[in-house]
């Protein structure tokens, strides 16, 4: 038989469960609660045999409302750059990018908007910089990008750049970015 053992908050408003075999308390982090709570998104996209020296972009506009809480994680055949960038400018928006929630039993929506292969007109500003894999003829992939939650601030322009420096060949690389999204603070 299991029990149950709860802490209630003085006003009665918040209980945290205790596992009474260990004595431990049940924790979940934030991005797993808005799984749970159908707030929690994943937008991803594959650029086959992307050019050597050749970019991938990945916009996200955060909702005027609401700011975005971003990972990112970038995967590739080879040696890439990986950029995070805040402010760009663009000629042309890109193709829209589905979110799909993370919860496939919600019927909630994403409120920002996702878009690949912008027409990019200024970079704007490198908040972030990485890289990933190792050049030239046996070059090797990997995956990267940041695993350090990004709160984009609500109505910003920002976008994930990736650029192959293979040395030689287009490969093939994907950006997946994972997210929820709550009012400004």
């Amino acid at each position: 038989m299991v029990r149950h053992t709860y802490i209630i908050s003085a006003d009665g408003s918040t209980a945290v469960e205790v596992d009474s075999r260990v004595g431990a308390l049940h924790f979940i982090d934030t991005a797993h609660k808005e799984t749970h709570e159908g707030e929690h998104y994943t937008v991803s996209h594959r650029w086959a045999t992307l050019a050597d020296d050749g970019m991938a972009y990945l916009r996200l506009v955060p909702h005027s409302t609401k700011d975005m809480h971003l990972i990112f994680e970038v995967k590739g055949e080879s040696k890439c750059y990986i950029d995070l960038l805040e402010g760009t400018t663009y000629s042309g928006d890109g193709t829209v990018v589905t979110p799909y929630n993370n919860d496939r039993g919600s019927s909630n929506t994403a409120v920002g908007k996702c878009y690949h292969t912008p027409t990019v007109d200024a970079a704007g500003t490198v908040i972030y910089s990485s890289l990933l894999g190792a050049a030239g003829q046996q070059g090797e992939g990997g995956e990267g990008g940041s695993r350090v939650e990004w709160i984009l601030k609500a109505g910003t322009d920002y976008l994930i750049r990736v650029q192959n420096k293979h040395g030689t060949a287009a490969k093939d690389f994907s950006i997946e970015g994972h997210f929820y999204e709550h009012d400004p603070e």
